[in-house]
């Protein structure tokens, strides 16, 4: 199990690492996203403060949620995953600094509730890009998928919460449609190619899951 939670912090470790990188650059670059038409559905989509919760969630989710369902993994099948996330991370690292995009994000009033209290200190927190493919869905969608193939203990906890952070993901406006479908997109063949993506990853990274082994 060390070896397994070893695994996760060092891919967590990594994607909050080029997260913030590729934010940064973004912010440099002075991107903004008037050049691309948000369509009229996702206007409609209202914004929901109280879905700041679930958004925030998934950073245990894809932490401690992926720790829980590894538990219970054979630790072969856990490599695949590994590097199903690790795909994951690359695509999306690659589509942020090509197709650079920046949230559209609704004004509101913070002293109207608890919860737009936390999505205020959210928008200051955290840069407003790295939005398309939507990061967020992709690894809550791909850790969803993990725990219902596997059929984990705690895979319906992990399945409603990914829902919940997809949906958060609109209701808080920190994606549209687009960002939403292409981070489901991609995790579904992440995930459907894992075992190609071991091998692949295997040859590229030589010995990076010996390390954990030893």
């Amino acid at each position: 199990m060390a070896k397994k939670i070893y695994l996760v912090a060092i891919q967590s470790a990594i994607y909050v690492f080029l997260y913030y990188i590729t934010n940064y650059v973004a912010c440099l670059r002075n991107i903004d996203r008037e050049w691309v038409t948000i369509p009229a559905i996702d206007c409609e989509i209202p914004f929901l403060g109280f879905f700041v919760w679930p958004y925030l969630s998934a950073y245990l989710l894809n932490t401690v949620g992926v720790v829980l369902i590894a538990k219970e993994m054979e630790y072969e099948e856990f490599k695949k995953i590994t590097a199903a996330y690790f795909a994951n991370l690359i695509i999306l690292v690659g589509c942020y600094f090509i197709i650079p995009m920046k949230a559209v994000r609704t004004d509101f009033n913070p002293d109207g509730s608890f919860s737009l209290w936390a999505v205020d200190i959210l928008h200051k927190a955290m840069f407003p890009y790295n939005t398309f493919p939507s990061a967020h869905v992709s690894y809550s969608f791909l850790t969803g998928l993990a725990a219902y193939a596997g059929k984990y203990k705690y895979r319906v906890f992990v399945m409603i919460d990914s829902a919940l952070i997809i949906l958060s993901t609109l209701f808080i406006k920190e994606h549209v449609l687009i960002d939403v479908a292409v981070g489901m997109i991609l995790a579904t063949v992440c995930f459907k190619e894992r075992e190609k993506l071991l091998k692949l990853y295997k040859y590229v990274a030589g010995n990076y899951f010996g390390y954990a082994e030893n």
